[in-house]
């Protein structure tokens, strides 16, 4: 088998399946390259026939990344309300499992990688932390917010009761605002979008929920409370053996022994958000 034939097989035989792009994706590549003028159209086409199929099908990410950019330039419209809501989601999606890889108990490349990189983001983020401050509303306001919730959280909550409950609400919150972007751009195919994003279905169900709140605090409380139980074994045993300060060491307690404490919690901060504390 000659070099070039060899070179040619190398990405089609050993490629992820995202590797080979279905109809859909060539028709958006082939509008990409229709839509050229028309002096650059039969260049651009003679070097994406060149392409690898793998390399055909990050030609077709890096594009369609531009293409969502150049739609937010717009700001107005459906268009691009939808590429701020696929935007969002994956940037949210992707520093999670970043996140995930960086703190992972396994000492390896990746891990070291991962690291790195959150380390860039950080650092990039901060050099501009000033400038942003002062030239961007709303990027002050959300840090206020989350500094302030922060110093307020420490201050009102022991742990680790609370820290269960406002982690499992944190996750359900980020959860439901990228569902209902979800909804809103993308109609009945919703529920499909939020499984390409890996959302778990576990948390779908707060997307029907308003806003949270001393109001809305029932009805949140009866979708997170299993979630806890769910997510947090281990705490139930370190609660039994009198590990943390609660209303009494229960040796043989199950989780409904503590229910109320975990609903306190969850009462006083729809409490503050109402107040405008939190």
């Amino acid at each position: 088998m000659s070099a070039e034939r060899k070179r040619q097989n190398r990405n089609v035989d050993s490629a992820p399946e995202i590797a080979r792009p279905n109809e859909r994706q060539g028709a958006f590549i082939r509008a990409l390259l229709l839509n050229a003028p028309r002096s650059a159209q039969h260049e651009l086409k003679a070097l994406f026939n060149a392409l690898l199929p793998y390399e055909k099908q990050l030609a077709l990410i890096y594009a369609w990344f531009f293409e969502m950019w150049q739609t937010l330039e717009c700001d107005v419209g459906k268009a691009a309300k939808e590429a701020r809501a696929e935007l969002q989601s994956l940037f949210g999606t992707h520093v999670g499992q970043l996140l995930r890889l960086a703190l992972s108990k396994k000492a390896n490349k990746t891990k070291q990688w991962a690291g790195m990189m959150l380390a860039n983001i950080g650092s990039s983020i901060w050099k501009y932390d000033e400038k942003l401050s002062e030239t961007n509303n709303a990027y002050l306001a959300e840090k206020k917010k989350i500094s302030s919730e922060k110093q307020l959280v420490q201050v009102l909550f022991p742990k680790p009761i609370s820290e269960a409950v406002q982690r499992e609400l944190r996750t359900a919150e980020r959860y439901r605002k990228t569902l209902m972007l979800l909804k809103a751009a993308c109609g009945k195919g919703w529920k499909e979008a939020g499984r390409r994003q890996k959302i778990p279905e576990a948390y779908w169900v707060f997307a029907e929920l308003p806003d949270f709140s001393q109001k809305s605090e029932p009805r949140w409380w009866k979708l997170l409370w299993p979630l806890i139980k769910e997510n947090n074994r281990d705490l139930l045993v370190e609660l039994r053996g009198g590990k943390f300060p609660t209303r009494g060491i229960r040796y043989k307690a199950r989780w409904a022994s503590y229910r109320k404490e975990f609903r306190n919690v969850l009462h006083t901060v729809a409490r503050h958000r109402d107040s405008g504390v939190l």
